[in-house]
């Protein structure tokens, strides 16, 4: 059992450490978990990119989550906020406020903006994302 402190960073298998945590120990989660993006990057332009000698590494630490990791997070966390939400919606309940980062990338081959999920109770307006 690890003994929890405030302030405190921990080193560790995210899956172990929450297991030890008790119900709702964390106001806010801010999370942006692997995407998988090896798996579409294999499918696109960007395949030259990850190929080569870190490509093992990489397999590894991209291992996009499942429902167990945000069965957890949900229920060591009281408010969520979820970078990649477009990537797990097969794990997230349906919310009314979605975060959108507009990236501004401009003539790169990026996504132009980023959605987050969040466990919000109202709708997202214009007000909330204006920087």
């Amino acid at each position: 059992m690890i003994e929890f402190e405030k302030n405190k960073i921990l080193l560790g298998d995210c899956m172990d450490i929450m297991a030890d945590m008790p119900d709702n120990y964390i106001d806010l989660a801010v999370v942006d978990p692997p995407y998988g993006i090896e798996d579409w990057n294999n499918r696109g332009s960007n395949k030259k990119n990850i190929a080569g000698k870190n490509s093992d590494k990489l397999k590894q630490w991209d291992k996009k989550p499942d429902k167990k990791y945000f069965d957890e997070l949900f229920r060591i966390s009281k408010y969520q906020i979820i970078w990649g939400a477009n990537h797990f919606l097969e794990n997230l309940p349906n919310t009314k406020s979605m975060i959108i980062w507009d990236k501004k990338n401009v003539g790169m081959h990026f996504n132009n903006f980023e959605l987050a999920w969040s466990k919000q109770k109202a709708a997202t307006t214009s007000h909330m994302l204006k920087r």
